[in-house]
């Protein structure tokens, strides 16, 4: 196996070009005793901290302070001495002006023909010569001079945006135009809202998907030792946790990236960097510690590596967040046996929408739906995992731990994954379809759905206020009655109808007036269905998701994990009496069953606080008597009883780890 196939814990030391006087040695020591095992040190592209001979590098000027002129080298000869990895940073977005004026092929060019400058630097462009050979002439450099172990590309990106948030549009360079020709986009667009953005937007993906390939395939041509943290293409995906300025908290976004990447390449690992500081204009700001927490418990509960990255070095700038950052690295060090081929192993796979989705509208819309079905799953302590719409095809075409799969308001699906949901069915999978998933030209694509007519869409807001979705049996129209729980249907509805013989739990309940209350009664009992259950499928033909994402009300997320269940027929692996705010993940890895407890009851509008402490009950059905179930952190155990169970007694402040 690779190095890298193993848990590693790394530390960035994203250096100034001030700092490369830093002592090496204090460093290294400072990062083994962090409880890490990786060094991320800035090494080539804008400056280049070794004495490079090649003509388009910029030497940094402070290395004339080291005795032997290299930080990398002495880097590298004191991280090894140490057992320590020496991975490098490489930031090839941008030159100095004179590599530029020299090299103007390379560079971004706006639509308005203008190169984008910041900081005294040039932005250049993934199609241009530099990315597309000079780069591979800069590793060449790195990997015959140092034994180094890995490198990971900053900014592996087209320039639309600066630093400072600045807009620039499409690149126009004349790389660009022909690349986009010969891909079949034709014109380009300029930028965010112009006609053909959403396609250049695919166009781009594929061509830094491709780029990233190459630039591995020409890595290990030469050192097939030397770990790319990069993309799809790489040994190790890179993820960025950080917050920003103005970005409302979604509380579980670092889990849900990582259980992205793990659920598409489970043997490939996720290396998440978490920011020590708050937003990238506040570099000196120390993140809020409780934020910095969940990035790394995150990472880790979803099988990622965690990282921490600082600015310049821990003595010149103490970022708050390290000493908490400190004790879950070396309990991530300490359980290094459990986290080793740890891989993804929930029952439900909930599909989070392609992000490049054509029409951007829609995305906004599936993205709330999805969102708010991950949320009702996360609060009913429904373990799930998240994969990707654009390689669930992939997904489905492997091995894979998933009973039930969610889908929500997608739209329309293409025929291939049309194809391979039905086969996921036909093997004894099970779904779960909301909203416009599956819709098309009046018809529901997936046949086991179980769904005959679908006869209108309603998505204005007026026309279903005060609509209900609910059990007929409840309803007592003559007295203006309805009894049990009604679930307020908001967004999109799709008025369906079931085929004969097809089970249909809820039926749509037409706006009455809301106002004056003397007038609050005489919505109709419709047959179309707001709930239909075939057999392996159940469909909610509106927007249950982004209602809850909406209003979060517990009857709506009641209503989605209760159908999950019905799915799962009682073949939940775990069962909580837990705070709605614990999110339980399942993995496995070589030998046992991981579970993670995770205390989201910090979550605000934008950033953590300190969790409430958390006591409940845990409960794993299905075991061989006598099997022994532990906690990693309270260090407690119990064993399984006569008919199989194990009931474990819970306490958590930020996290837990049960293992059997």
């Amino acid at each position: 196996m690779n190095w890298w196939d193993h848990p590693f814990r790394t530390f960035q030391t994203n250096l100034r070009e001030i700092d490369a006087n830093l002592d090496v040695d204090a460093v290294v020591k400072f990062i083994t005793g962090f409880g890490a095992d990786a060094w991320l040190l800035n090494t080539g592209g804008i400056i280049s901290n070794y004495p490079t001979d090649l003509e388009f590098q910029t030497r940094n000027p402070v290395l004339v302070q080291r005795p032997s002129g290299d930080l990398v080298g002495d880097a590298v000869t004191a991280a090894h001495a140490a057992g320590v990895r020496l991975l490098c940073r490489m930031d090839f977005s941008k030159v100095a002006p004179a590599i530029a004026d020299a090299h103007p092929d390379w560079c971004f060019r706006g639509p308005d023909g203008h190169r984008q400058e910041y900081s005294g630097l040039v932005s250049v462009c993934p199609d241009g010569g530099y990315y597309q050979q000079g780069v591979q002439q800069v590793l060449d450099e790195i990997v015959d001079r140092y034994p180094v172990d890995g490198f990971f590309f900053n900014w592996f990106s087209f320039n639309e945006v600066d630093y400072s948030r600045t807009y620039h549009g499409v690149c126009h360079c004349d790389a660009c135009v022909d690349a986009y020709r010969a891909w079949g986009g034709g014109e380009l667009p300029t930028g965010r809202g112009a006609e053909g953005y959403p396609r250049w937007r695919v166009f781009a993906r594929e061509r830094l998907d491709e780029l990233n390939r190459r630039l591995h395939d020409h890595l290990k041509a030469r050192r097939p030792d030397v770990a790319l943290i990069q993309g799809q293409h790489s040994d190790v995906v890179f993820h960025e946790a950080n917050n920003a300025v103005g970005r409302d908290l979604w509380p579980t976004a670092t889990g849900e990236a990582v259980s992205v990447a793990r659920t598409h390449r489970p043997d490939v690992p996720v290396f998440v960097n978490s920011v020590a500081f708050v937003d990238m204009p506040y570099r000196l700001a120390s993140e809020e510690p409780h934020t910095f927490a969940q990035y790394l418990v995150q990472a880790v509960s979803r099988s990622g590596y965690p990282s921490t990255y600082v600015m310049g070095t821990p003595d010149v700038i103490p970022y708050a967040v390290l000493d908490g950052a400190s004790a879950i690295v070396r309990f991530h060090r300490e359980h290094h046996d459990v986290y080793d081929g740890l891989r993804p192993a929930a029952p439900v796979g909930v599909v989070r929408p392609d992000p490049l989705r054509t029409h951007l509208a829609r995305a906004a819309a599936a993205r709330a739906e999805f969102e708010g079905l991950y949320l009702a799953a996360q609060r009913r302590q429904v373990p799930v995992d998240v994969l990707a719409e654009e390689r669930l095809l992939e997904v489905l075409a492997g091995e894979h731990p998933y009973r039930v799969l969610v889908l929500g308001d997608l739209g329309p699906l293409p025929p291939g994954l049309v194809d391979a949901l039905e086969d996921f069915v036909a093997r004894g999978g099970r779904l779960l379809l909301t909203g416009s998933t599956g819709f098309r030209d009046g018809a529901q694509q997936i046949v086991g759905a179980g769904i005959g007519v679908v006869a209108d869409l309603v998505q204005d807001e007026e026309r279903l206020r005060n609509s209900y979705s609910v059990d007929p049996a409840d309803v007592d129209q003559a007295a203006g009655a309805v009894r049990g729980r009604p679930v307020p249907v908001l967004g999109a509805l799709h008025r369906v109808r079931a085929r004969a013989g097809v089970e249909v739990p809820h039926r749509y309940l037409a706006p009455a007036p809301f106002g004056p209350p003397e007038k609050c009664y005489g919505g109709e009992l419709s047959a179309d269905a707001t709930t239909v259950r075939a057999p392996r499928v159940t469909t909610i033909p509106w927007t249950v998701g982004r209602a809850h994402r909406e209003v979060e009300l517990s009857l709506l997320a009641d209503h989605v994990a209760g159908e999950l269940r019905r799915l799962l027929a009682g073949d939940a692996p775990v069962v909580a009496d837990l705070p709605e705010r614990v999110e339980i993940t399942l993995g496995r890895n070589r030998s046992s069953n991981v579970a993670h407890l995770v205390n989201l009851t910090g979550a605000g509008r934008r950033n953590f606080g300190p969790p409430s402490p958390v006591r409940g009950s845990l409960r794993i059905p299905g075991l061989a008597p006598g099997t022994s179930v532990r906690t990693l952190v309270a260090g407690t155990a119990v064993t399984a009883d006569a008919t199989g169970t194990a009931e474990l007694p819970v306490e958590l402040e930020l996290f837990e780890v049960v293992l059997w």
